[in-house]
Protein backbone atom coordinates (compact mmCIF):
# COMPACT_ATOMS: atom_id res chain seq x y z
CA UNK A 1 0.00 0.00 0.00
CA UNK A 2 1.39 3.37 -1.05
CA UNK A 3 0.11 6.96 -2.41
CA UNK A 4 0.32 7.26 -5.88
CA UNK A 5 -0.23 10.44 -8.32
CA UNK A 6 -2.59 10.61 -11.26
CA UNK A 7 -2.46 13.28 -13.67
CA UNK A 8 -5.89 14.32 -14.45
CA UNK A 9 -5.62 16.53 -17.60
CA UNK A 10 -7.60 19.68 -18.70
CA UNK A 11 -9.51 17.71 -21.39
CA UNK A 12 -10.80 14.55 -18.83
CA UNK A 13 -8.22 12.31 -19.41
CA UNK A 14 -6.38 10.65 -16.10
CA UNK A 15 -3.46 8.50 -16.31
CA UNK A 16 -0.96 7.15 -13.83
CA UNK A 17 1.82 9.57 -12.80
CA UNK A 18 4.08 8.17 -10.42
CA UNK A 19 4.21 6.28 -7.09
CA UNK A 20 4.92 8.95 -4.22
CA UNK A 21 6.03 5.67 -2.11
CA UNK A 22 4.66 4.08 1.10
CA UNK A 23 2.84 6.64 3.39
CA UNK A 24 5.90 6.66 5.82
CA UNK A 25 8.72 7.03 2.67
CA UNK A 26 6.38 9.99 1.13
CA UNK A 27 6.18 11.70 4.93
CA UNK A 28 9.90 11.04 5.12
CA UNK A 29 10.77 12.95 1.25
CA UNK A 30 8.74 15.98 2.61
CA UNK A 31 10.64 15.75 6.02
CA UNK A 32 13.61 16.43 3.66
CA UNK A 33 11.94 19.34 2.29
CA UNK A 34 10.99 20.75 5.47
CA UNK A 35 14.86 20.37 7.15
CA UNK A 36 15.99 21.68 3.40
CA UNK A 37 12.99 24.83 3.46
CA UNK A 38 13.77 25.94 6.74
CA UNK A 39 10.93 28.22 7.48
CA UNK A 40 11.58 29.77 4.09
CA UNK A 41 7.93 28.75 2.60
CA UNK A 42 9.38 26.91 -0.18
CA UNK A 43 7.19 23.82 -1.64
CA UNK A 44 4.12 25.22 0.41
CA UNK A 45 1.12 23.65 -1.11
CA UNK A 46 2.91 20.38 -1.05
CA UNK A 47 4.06 20.07 2.80
CA UNK A 48 0.89 21.26 3.73
CA UNK A 49 -1.26 18.92 2.03
CA UNK A 50 -2.83 15.96 3.01
CA UNK A 51 -0.97 12.70 2.48
CA UNK A 52 -3.53 10.84 1.48
CA UNK A 53 -6.20 12.27 -0.71
CA UNK A 54 -7.34 15.61 -1.97
CA UNK A 55 -5.35 16.80 -4.84
CA UNK A 56 -2.86 20.18 -6.45
CA UNK A 57 -4.27 22.56 -8.87
CA UNK A 58 -2.70 23.61 -11.91
CA UNK A 59 -1.73 26.88 -10.00
CA UNK A 60 -0.23 24.79 -7.15
CA UNK A 61 1.65 22.82 -9.73
CA UNK A 62 3.16 26.31 -11.22
CA UNK A 63 4.01 27.74 -7.84
CA UNK A 64 5.66 24.38 -6.93
CA UNK A 65 7.03 23.78 -10.28
CA UNK A 66 9.22 27.12 -9.99
CA UNK A 67 10.16 26.34 -6.13
CA UNK A 68 11.69 22.65 -8.02
CA UNK A 69 13.17 23.93 -10.56
CA UNK A 70 15.20 26.49 -8.69
CA UNK A 71 15.94 24.42 -5.14
CA UNK A 72 17.35 21.15 -7.49
CA UNK A 73 21.21 21.71 -7.28
CA UNK A 74 20.86 22.78 -4.05
CA UNK A 75 18.59 20.23 -2.18
CA UNK A 76 20.67 17.72 -3.88
CA UNK A 77 23.94 19.11 -2.42
CA UNK A 78 22.09 19.48 0.96
CA UNK A 79 20.73 15.92 0.97
CA UNK A 80 23.98 14.53 0.00
CA UNK A 81 25.74 16.55 2.75
CA UNK A 82 23.13 15.13 5.59
CA UNK A 83 23.75 11.69 4.97
CA UNK A 84 27.58 11.99 5.26
CA UNK A 85 29.51 9.93 8.15
CA UNK A 86 31.82 11.93 10.27
CA UNK A 87 34.41 10.79 7.72
CA UNK A 88 32.90 12.65 5.44
CA UNK A 89 32.21 9.44 3.43
CA UNK A 90 28.71 8.35 2.46
CA UNK A 91 27.84 4.77 3.36
CA UNK A 92 26.15 2.51 0.43
CA UNK A 93 22.63 2.72 2.60
CA UNK A 94 22.83 6.28 2.96
CA UNK A 95 23.72 6.56 -0.85
CA UNK A 96 20.40 4.36 -1.52
CA UNK A 97 18.33 6.86 0.64
CA UNK A 98 19.95 9.96 -1.21
CA UNK A 99 19.29 8.12 -4.71
CA UNK A 100 15.44 7.67 -3.38
CA UNK A 101 15.23 11.09 -2.34
CA UNK A 102 16.39 12.46 -5.92
CA UNK A 103 14.42 9.94 -7.77
CA UNK A 104 11.05 11.33 -6.13
CA UNK A 105 12.43 15.32 -6.63
CA UNK A 106 12.48 14.65 -10.21
CA UNK A 107 9.32 13.03 -10.47
CA UNK A 108 7.62 15.77 -8.50
CA UNK A 109 9.74 18.50 -10.28
CA UNK A 110 8.31 16.71 -13.38
CA UNK A 111 4.94 16.57 -13.03
CA UNK A 112 4.22 19.16 -11.32
CA UNK A 113 5.78 21.06 -14.47
CA UNK A 114 3.50 18.43 -16.59
CA UNK A 115 0.32 20.17 -14.58
CA UNK A 116 1.53 23.57 -14.72
CA UNK A 117 2.43 23.48 -18.37
CA UNK A 118 -0.59 21.51 -20.03
CA UNK A 119 -3.33 21.92 -17.27
CA UNK A 120 -5.31 20.01 -15.19
CA UNK A 121 -4.50 18.71 -11.51
CA UNK A 122 -2.43 16.10 -9.77
CA UNK A 123 -4.93 13.80 -7.78
CA UNK A 124 -3.63 11.67 -4.43
CA UNK A 125 -4.90 8.55 -5.03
Amino acid sequence: MGLDIMYDAAYGMTRYAFRAGSYSGFHEFRAQLVDYDAGRGLFHALLDHSDCDGELSQEECAKLHEDFVRERDAFIEAVHEKFKGNDGEMSANAQEEVDWFIKKYGEWMEWVGVCAAYGGRLVFA
